[in-house]
C-alpha cells in the first residue's frame, strides 16, 4: 500500500522529486509495475461507495465536454440517497466523467497518503477523483491554482499541455471566471498508464482525454500557505475587534472621521505586528480534523453499481 512520498514517488528518490517539485517542474514518474497505486482506490471500494448514501452532489458532479451535468440527470429521487445507478451508466455510456471532492475523507488508504504528503510539504493537501469509462475529456483546456500530483490508478489517461504558464493564480483567475483565454495550441503529451505519477504546477495550461475504455486518477492538491493568508489572518483578527465592526462616522465631520482612521489604522498596525507568516505554515501543516462518517450500504442490500462494467445492474 502506498502511504507516503517515498512509495508514491519510486522509484525516482523522494528527494529528486520534492526538488523538482520546489523547481515548478512538470514531473512524469513511470511505474515499475501497474498495481503500484491500485490499494488506493480498488474497484472494490469504488463499487461500495457509490453503493452507500455518501456520494451526494455537495460532494459529486459529472461532467462532460467540460460542462457539468445537472445534478437530477443522475441523483437518486429520494433525498438524502446515492446516485441513481441507471441514470449514472446511461450517462457514462455516453462519454460522461465524474467527479468526487475531497475523496481523502471517504477512503481511510487516500486519507493516509494526503496526511503523509502534507507533513512532508507543509502545506494543506486533500484530493478528487475522477472516473471515466469511455474515451472523451471531462475539462476543457484550463489551469488550476494549486499545484497536483497527479496518480493514475485504474486505465490510462493522455494529458497535453500548453506552452504557457499563469503566474501564481488565485481562484478569481480561472477561465470562465474574466481570466485569460486558453492558448491555442498543446506543445507537449504525456501518456498517464496505472501506477504512473505526475506533478502538474499551479498555473500550467492543460487537459485530458480518457484513453481507452477506463480512467481512474486522483488529483492530490497541495496548497502552501500564500502571503494572501496574511491578509485574510488580518482580517478575522479584525473581526473581533468592536472598532473594525463600527460604521465610519463620516457624519460627525472632518476631524472626527480622521481621528478614527488614524485609530483604524493604529490597531490594524499592532495586528500586522502580531500575525507570522511561520505561524500561517504550521496551520497549513497541522493535522485534518477527522473526517465525517460516511454513510454505507445498508447490510444486506443489492449492489447497485459494477464498476468498471457498464452493464445494467442486475
Amino acid at each position: 500500500m502506498v502511504c507516503n512520498l517515498r512509495e508514491l514517488a519510486f522509484p525516482m528518490a523522494p528527494e529528486d522529486f520534492t526538488g523538482r517539485y520546489r523547481n515548478g517542474e512538470i514531473v512524469v514518474v513511470r511505474a515499475p509495475q501497474p498495481d503500484k497505486l491500485a490499494g488506493l482506490f480498488p474497484w472494490d471500494t469504488i463499487n461500495s461507495l457509490f453503493d452507500g448514501d455518501c456520494l451526494q452532489p455537495d460532494r459529486m458532479a459529472v461532467m462532460r465536454d467540460g460542462m457539468r451535468l445537472p445534478d437530477w440527470l443522475w441523483s437518486a429521487a429520494r433525498p438524502g440517497a446515492g446516485p441513481d445507478a441507471s441514470s449514472l451508466h446511461g450517462l457514462l455510456r455516453q462519454g460522461a466523467t465524474i467527479l468526487i471532492d475531497r475523496i481523502d475523507e471517504l477512503v481511510p488508504a487516500i486519507r493516509r497518503l494526503t496526511a503523509a504528503l502534507q507533513a512532508h510539504f507543509e502545506a494543506r493537501v486533500s484530493a478528487n477523483t475522477y472516473l471515466s469509462f469511455r474515451r472523451g475529456s471531462a475539462l476543457a483546456a484550463h489551469f488550476d491554482d494549486h499545484d497536483i500530483i497527479v496518480a493514475q490508478i485504474h486505465g490510462a489517461k493522455r494529458w497535453w499541455f500548453y506552452d504557457r504558464r499563469e503566474a501564481f493564480p488565485v481562484a478569481i483567475d480561472r477561465p470562465g471566471r474574466g481570466g485569460p483565454p486558453a492558448p491555442a495550441a498543446p506543445v507537449r503529451d504525456d501518456l498517464l498508464r496505472p501506477g504512473d505519477v505526475m506533478v502538474v504546477p499551479r498555473g500550467e495550461w492543460h487537459r485530458t482525454a480518457v484513453e481507452g475504455d477506463v480512467s481512474v486518477h486522483l488529483t492530490i492538491g497541495i496548497r502552501p500557505a500564500r502571503g494572501l493568508f496574511l491578509i485574510q489572518r488580518c482580517l478575522d483578527e479584525a473581526r473581533k475587534d468592536p472598532l473594525f465592526r463600527q460604521d465610519v462616522p463620516h457624519y460627525r465631520g472632518p476631524a472626527a472621521l480622521a481621528a478614527h482612521e488614524a485609530e483604524l489604522k493604529r490597531r490594524l498596525a499592532e495586528i500586522v505586528a502580531r500575525v507570522s507568516l511561520a505561524d500561517l505554515v504550521a496551520d497549513a501543516a497541522s493535522p485534518l480534523p477527522a473526517p465525517p462518517e460516511v454513510p454505507r450500504r445498508p447490510q444486506g442490500a443489492a449492489a447497485r453499481f459494477h464498476f468498471p462494467v457498464l452493464d445494467e445492474p442486475g
